[in-house]
């Protein structure tokens, strides 16, 4: 019912002559409410031509405010939507995306901006973090052969829980496999965060195995993935008042 994008080409379209080709996110926009969806976009600052966007299901969700857009440093950005789901539940659904980088310069900037994340939202009860945060949650190596070890993911897993680990107890292997010429790129860049009593993750869309993806030379995207990242599907309950005053106390 919720849906968070990153990377979306938000530059302008061509619209003169007859083949003209309008902009990318006015596809999105113009396909997802055909299927039931409304949403919001937000740019990155500066000259950046990309961003991320919310949608949701509006049968099921309607906007209880304004959307804000949450400024992470540089021209990153994340874009927070408050919604009401059946008309009983607030929640905020947010969507953001971090630096990219696999040394440690970039995770130390990535960690700054999960900071920052958590500083704006710390007064929301009930969220829900849809996020690329180019972050693994295990120590990698860069292109020196060096260890780097995680923080951003850390940060936000101690403020937040990440629905594929509460589901399997571990997060997946991968959700990002991209084949360079001179080495592959394979990690978990890519989460889903919740927080708050109502909210309980209870499924999440199982990945493709290792082997799958080796069939390719260009690992991802391919002919059944049209992404280098993994589609993050959760399937959250909502629990009832007593639950959510029960699970209170145990946490008191």
């Amino acid at each position: 019912d919720i849906i968070g994008l990153q990377e979306i080409d938000l530059a302008p379209g061509d619209k003169n002559g007859p083949n003209s080709n309008p902009a990318h996110h006015e596809e999105i926009r113009h396909d997802l409410e055909q299927a039931g969806y409304d949403g919001e976009f937000a740019c990155k600052k500066g000259r950046a031509c990309d961003g991320v966007a919310v949608f949701w299901r509006r049968s099921r969700l309607q906007v209880a405010g304004a959307s804000k857009v949450l400024g992470l440093g540089s021209v990153f950005v994340a874009l927070a939507q408050p919604l009401i789901l059946d008309s009983k539940w607030n929640l905020l659904a947010v969507a953001t995306h971090l630096k990219a980088g696999l040394n440690q310069q970039a995770e130390k900037v990535r960690a700054q901006q999960v900071e920052s994340l958590l500083w704006q939202l710390w007064e929301h009860k009930n969220v829900i973090l849809l996020a690329d945060l180019n972050a693994h949650c295990r120590p990698w190596l860069d292109d020196k052969s060096e260890e780097v070890r995680p923080h951003a993911y850390p940060l936000l897993a101690a403020e937040l829980w990440s629905a594929y680990h509460a589901v399997l107890g571990h997060e997946p292997p991968f959700t990002s496999w991209s084949g360079w010429a001179g080495r592959d790129v394979r990690a978990v860049f890519d989460y889903v965060f919740f927080r708050g009593d109502i909210l309980s993750a209870t499924r999440v869309l199982d990945i493709p195995s290792s082997a799958d993806v080796l069939e390719f030379p260009e690992r991802m995207p391919n002919a059944n993935h049209p992404s280098d990242h993994l589609p993050m599907v959760v399937d959250f309950s909502i629990k009832t008042s007593k639950e959510a005053a029960a699970k209170r106390q145990r946490q008191w």
